[in-house]
């Protein structure tokens, strides 16, 4: 899985055949059909792999405050883009790559519709005037803030963004 995950990352899904992988691992493609049936299993994998890793960054405490979550989904936001450069790049390849496997597009559709759903709620418990204005907007700040630390690397001003984002939504 390791090995596809770097595949899929710097050449794309659709790039990478079941004899790239199993090159880059090590393996014969025979140990490979052993685990997994295509190479769209071993993408599934990955991302419920990812879909854990994401969930253990985020979860929050149910009694927590609106604020307290949602302080913890922007921390585990920027945690996650920081520390898990590699899986961010997937991830946004995944997302907008034309030729997503089929199984895998509901998985994505449904937990992007589950994070957003879960963000009009922490800001219709908050107040907020048009709390899913406010959902896709935080999103939409968060997938800016990700693509540009993607392009810029170290040069990117990654703490001072998640201070001032901390700061419009935390204090609010």
């Amino acid at each position: 899985m390791d090995a596809a995950f770097e595949m899929f990352a710097n050449r794309g899904y659709a790039s990478t055949s079941i004899s790239d992988i199993a090159k880059k691992a090590g393996v014969s493609k025979g140990l490979i059909y052993h685990y997994f049936s295509s190479k769209e299993e071993i993408l599934e994998a990955i991302y419920h792999s990812l879909n854990e890793l994401w969930t253990e960054m985020t979860n929050f405490n149910a009694a927590a405050t609106p604020g307290e979550k949602l302080k913890t989904i922007i921390e585990g936001s920027f945690a996650f883009i920081e520390k898990m450069t590699n899986i961010a790049r997937i991830t946004t390849a995944l997302i907008i790559q034309p030729s997503i496997p089929e199984k895998i597009k509901p998985l994505l559709d449904n937990e992007k519709s589950h994070q957003i759903n879960e963000a009009i709620q922490i800001f219709k418990d908050m107040g907020y005037e048009d709390p899913k204005a406010e959902a896709y907007y935080l999103g939409a700040k968060l997938d800016g803030v990700m693509l540009g630390y993607l392009t810029l690397k170290t040069n990117y001003p990654l703490e001072y963004m998640k201070q001032k984002i901390l700061k419009e939504y935390v204090t609010h």
